[in-house]
């Protein structure tokens, strides 16, 4: 069974961490890297139908593409629904990477997949 570290490295192989923007939060951003990783999620955005479906499914990693927390947490407690979203993840012990803007500018990432679907060439992050 691959851990969160292994399909880490699979992710970071096709959108690498050094093409995101700096000021996007990409990368592992909730979990432990030595955790298993049988049961794997993707999602565009963490909302709290995707959280519970997560929990539910007893998913091991939810891969998405937008970052959860996108900004600096300073406090997580269940007063938002960004620090609800991250405390049910934790307790579930649910892992969470995000590619964003990594995803964005890789090679056969999302902006390289529409420039070639509208017919435009010599394509460069």
């Amino acid at each position: 069974m691959p851990t969160v570290a292994e399909v880490a490295e699979f992710l970071v192989s096709l959108a690498p961490v050094e093409l995101a923007e700096e000021w996007d939060n990409v990368g592992l951003l909730v979990g432990r890297h030595d955790a298993p990783a049988a049961r794997i999620m993707t999602c565009l955005t963490l909302t709290p139908d995707s959280v519970a479906e997560a929990v539910a499914g007893q998913v091991d990693l939810a891969v998405t593409h937008h970052p959860l927390p996108f900004r600096a947490v300073k406090r997580l407690t269940d007063e938002t629904t960004a620090g609800r979203l991250l405390l049910d993840l934790v307790r579930a012990d649910v892992a969470v990477f995000s590619l964003h803007t990594a995803y964005d500018s890789a090679a056969d990432g999302i902006n390289h997949r529409l420039a070639a679907a509208i017919g435009l060439t010599e394509v460069a992050p």
